[in-house]
């Protein structure tokens, strides 16, 4: 069963501007996968009509259930949206009634409000932060605690809108191990980025998306089609600069590992 099915969708805001156009999309349960597009491609805009924060024309079935008025309460209990900026996410006093948040709102008890709050909060290393008062921590922290507020929903889905965004390498990597993680726990995973060369370890596909879905397939497919790329006036990750480099000096890319980080531990005994 797909995660996610999306049909001939089409999204036109107030002003006429078209941000998505006959958007046809198939996604499994436990792939993650990457959305990337210029700025002004539609991917937030997207992002919102899978849980019909927007609603546009067309069809999304989330575990084969209709996004319809009917069924909105189940579809947005299976999917949680991270955003960008992590002050749109954090809005209660301490760290424990941002986390708690959502649980209190899906009716649980005392016992598992505080349950689903401490296995959220250790799943992104921030179990000391309870009582902590949001507004106070790092950008970086913050973005913890964001994720956190969604885990504690216990969704199917999640999905990360430019997740590295203003994060230092050391918190980009802690980012990255904690969706490796939620991965290894059956989530199905979309993140929408700018950021390929940060994500391409754990990203199984990619879509490009530009207003409709310009190509969608496994990861090395897309990275290293350095034409579509530059069409699109996206970025080549760094990574396949190498393997191109690499494949004219004779050498076999085909397992070489998709991120840099990878690259390099796997062929530091050659140096």
């Amino acid at each position: 069963m797909n995660a996610i099915e999306i049909k001939n969708l089409s999204y036109t805001y107030p002003d006429g501007n078209i941000a998505l156009n006959n958007i046809n999309l198939e996604i499994s349960g436990n792939e993650c996968i990457a959305l990337i597009g210029s700025n002004g491609s539609g991917k937030t805009t997207l992002i919102l009509n899978l849980n019909g924060i927007f609603r546009g024309k067309g069809s999304i079935k989330i575990f084969n259930k209709e996004l319809s008025d009917k069924n909105l309460k189940e579809i947005r209990k299976d999917i949680g949206i991270v955003f960008q900026n992590p002050d749109d996410q954090l809005f209660m006093p301490t760290v424990f009634d941002d986390v708690a948040f959502a649980p209190l709102n899906m009716n649980a008890n005392e016992k598992e409000v505080k349950e689903r709050v401490r296995n959220a909060l250790q799943a992104v290393g921030m179990s000391s932060y309870e009582n902590r008062f949001s507004y106070h921590l790092s950008f970086g922290e913050k973005k913890k605690i964001s994720i956190a507020t969604v885990l504690s929903m216990n969704p199917k889905i999640i999905v990360f809108d430019e997740p590295t965004a203003n994060l230092d390498a050391k918190s980009k990597k802690e980012l990255i191990k904690i969706i490796k993680n939620l991965k290894k726990d059956g989530k199905t995973i979309i993140i929408a980025t700018h950021d390929l060369d940060s994500v391409l370890e754990v990203v199984d596909k990619i879509a490009i998306l530009n207003k409709t879905i310009i190509a969608y397939g496994k990861t090395r497919e897309i990275i290293t089609n350095e034409k579509l790329l530059e069409d699109e006036n996206l970025d080549v990750p760094n990574i396949a600069v190498l393997f191109k480099t690499l494949t004219g000096l004779g050498y076999d890319c085909t397992d070489i590992p998709l991120s840099m980080d990878a690259f390099l531990e796997k062929f530091k005994t050659c140096w």
